[in-house]
């Protein structure tokens, strides 16, 4: 991969992150050999860039119940894409299928439904595909990640407060006892 040329030294930056950018798009246009600036633009209307590993930073993120890291990671790949780039419609709606499969896989992988998080039942596709502009389906994107995060972080919290309870009932329980140990705590 190849940067871009500049004059200035204190520019060089721009042509790394340029041979990065080519080194990630290398996958998605499927090009193989040396690619250039040039080589990748004509392919920026037609592609979008949903690298695998944001996917998984932004699915690691959501189910850990760090709301800012997963809302920070969707909306570089939402600005990137829907801000900074003329996608033609097909790409921008693929890339919309995209992004909301990331949010239906947070859910299968967090064992959760629409119900649990929203108190409703909900197609996230149609919540999703029925926003009216590109302002109002990235506030949507942001509630649903925020809405996961709080609901996953309320579950971790929960059984860590029912595993509290435990232990302490088992030791209330037996306190007492000469031959009380670690283990049977562990039990």
């Amino acid at each position: 991969a190849m940067g871009g040329i500049y004059q200035d030294m204190g520019e060089i930056h721009h042509s790394y992150k340029e041979a990065l950018q080519i080194l990630d798009s290398k996958y998605w246009v499927g090009i193989g050999g040396i690619l250039s600036q040039a080589d990748i633009t004509a392919y920026k209307e037609e592609n979008f860039y949903y690298p695998p590993e944001k996917e998984r930073f932004i699915i690691n993120a959501t189910i850990s119940g760090s709301f800012e890291s997963a809302a920070k990671a969707a909306l570089e790949i939402f600005e990137d894409n829907f801000e900074k780039r003329c996608l033609k419609p097909e790409s921008r709606y693929h890339l919309f299928m995209a992004m909301t499969g990331t949010i239906i896989r947070i859910f299968q992988k967090a064992n959760l439904t629409s119900r649990d998080v929203f108190g409703k039942d909900c197609d996230i596709y149609d919540e999703m595909l029925n926003s009216k502009d590109l302002y109002q389906l990235r506030n949507k994107l942001v509630n649903i990640y925020r809405a996961l995060c709080e609901k996953i972080a309320g579950n971790h919290k929960n059984r860590e407060d029912k595993l509290k309870d435990r232990l302490i009932a088992c030791v209330e329980s037996s306190y007492s006892r000469y031959d009380f140990s670690l283990n049977d705590m562990a039990e």
